[in-house]
């Protein structure tokens, strides 16, 4: 987020442009499905926990602006152009390979350089704000899921369904803790009401927030 308010031309040339670009290769080509990687920040620091789909949009930033934007696009080439899309929003994706460099690295990415640098693990506030945590492994079911299904022209949530506070995953991951001052703007809860995709393409998450952190700390 802070990097889209730096620099929002560079947001809207990769969020809005490019996705319009994959949009209309994908028309011409004809593709069987085509699936949007969109963002739960769209919702802003919601008052509604859980959030579902149909909750108030609350573009708070660029990077959120232009997300969204791009979903437009695709929600639109969907029903103008009778494309098989669907726009899946991702809330915080965790896993193998996930980012642990670099100031504005996700909480998990960057507990994980602190802890492997013996450095004590930084928790803004209180840490008693909460997210939902969602495993790769999981999410790349959705996927598979939402490909074989025969749904399109959709949006859905994508997240596990349960929140977790900071302090709980400072917590599995051990070690130090360090307090620093609240960040401006920065929600303090966010949860995903996935009952439309359960229900819709018979899908449910199966890595716990414990066992997908050890497996993490195991690498």
């Amino acid at each position: 987020i802070m990097p889209s308010i730096k620099n929002p031309k560079k947001y809207f040339k990769n969020n809005v442009i490019g996705t319009l670009n994959v949009l209309e290769a994908a028309k011409s080509k004809k593709i069987k499905k085509l699936i949007y990687a969109a963002s739960s920040s769209c919702y802003g620091a919601s008052k509604k926990i859980p959030t579902s789909e149909k909750d108030k949009i609350e573009l708070n930033n660029p990077y959120a602006a232009t997300k969204f934007l791009g979903e437009e696009l695709v929600m639109k080439y969907a029903s103008i152009f009778k494309m098989p899309n669907i726009s899946f929003r991702f809330f915080n994706v965790y896993g193998p390979k996930i980012n642990i460099s670099g100031p504005y690295s996700a909480v998990i990415g960057n507990f994980l350089f602190q802890k492997k640098n013996n450095k004590p693990l930084t928790i803004v506030g209180n840490g008693q704000q909460t997210r939902d945590f969602i495993h790769i492994d999981d999410l790349v079911s959705a996927f598979l899921k939402a490909i074989k299904s025969k749904k399109v022209n959709k949006i859905y949530n994508l997240g596990s369904g349960k929140r977790t506070s900071i302090n709980t995953i400072a917590k599995i991951i051990g070690g130090k803790k360090k307090f620093i001052p609240t960040r401006p703007g920065e929600t303090k809860h966010s949860l995903a009401n996935i009952s439309k995709l359960k229900k819709e393409i018979k899908w449910k998450p199966k890595t716990s927030i414990n066992t997908g952190i050890k497996k993490l700390l195991s690498n």
